[in-house]
């Protein structure tokens, strides 16, 4: 796939965390179905982590600063940081399309939507309680989001299928607070969250790893949904079925 100025931009963006939930969660799904994209995402972030360690390496002297705006035929209007005229001379040594200012924005690395929400599942399983609300009881847990949220996630009762509702708390994703759900399967704590999109669209069950938890994810409508757990890929994907079944 040839790529636009808009998908460099929206990568870069998605790589820094600044996109909001819904464009997050549509680029991640864009990245994962496309080659040129991961490929991409890959050669950005390895260059982020090579200007860093270059950047504790060396300085950048003036008169370097001056030859690399000449080559590169831009007008200084500000003093750009030391790194990032190391970033411009690595830019013309690999033959990076992307510009000066697009390399500058990688100062940290990003957190998708997903790894943000594997974040709050380790949290909450580091604390005493992984709920804010405590209940087996979906009319209990569904009416508690009253208030504290602006969207009514869907609660599912699936103790007939072996998952048990513990109850309910809220994480946040790029500023956005999600509304998540927690269930048990024998041992094993499983983090449901609801994402409202802008758009309607339809998604199968889709299953990864990371950091050793597996992660299931599916869209239904305006609604995308994010399960996470230590739990065997196969039950979790169960599990995402009798949740996408009880609608």
């Amino acid at each position: 796939m040839r790529l636009t100025n808009d998908d460099v931009l929206l990568l870069h963006a998605y790589l820094d965390g600044e996109l909001d939930v819904t464009t997050s969660l549509s680029m991640e799904s864009k990245i994962r179905e496309d080659a040129t994209l991961q490929h991409m995402a890959r050669e950005v972030t390895n260059l982020k982590s090579a200007l860093s360690r270059l950047h504790t390496e060396r300085d950048v002297s003036e008169a370097f600063m001056s030859r690399m705006e000449g080559k590169l035929g831009i007008e200084r209007r500000w003093r750009p940081p030391q790194w990032a005229l190391l970033a411009a001379s690595l830019m013309i040594v690999v033959g990076a399309s992307v510009s000066l200012t697009s390399i500058a924005v990688l100062q940290r690395e990003p957190l998708s939507s997903s790894a943000q929400l594997l974040d709050g599942h380790l949290r909450a399983l580091m604390s005493s309680n992984q709920t804010d609300v405590s209940s087996s009881y979906r009319h209990t847990v569904k009416p508690w989001f009253n208030g504290r949220i602006t969207q009514a996630p869907r609660v599912a009762d699936l103790t007939g299928q072996g998952f048990e509702l513990l109850g309910a708390r809220i994480d946040v994703i790029a500023s956005t607070p999600v509304p998540t759900l927690v269930y048990r399967r024998r041992q094993h704590i499983i983090s449901l969250s609801e994402i409202l999109l802008d758009d309607t669209k339809k998604s199968d069950i889709q299953e990864r790893s990371e950091h050793g938890y597996n992660i299931v994810t599916w869209t239904e409508g305006p609604r995308s949904f994010v399960a996470i757990s230590d739990l065997n890929s196969t039950e979790l994907v169960s599990f995402a079925r009798s949740v996408r079944d009880s609608s």
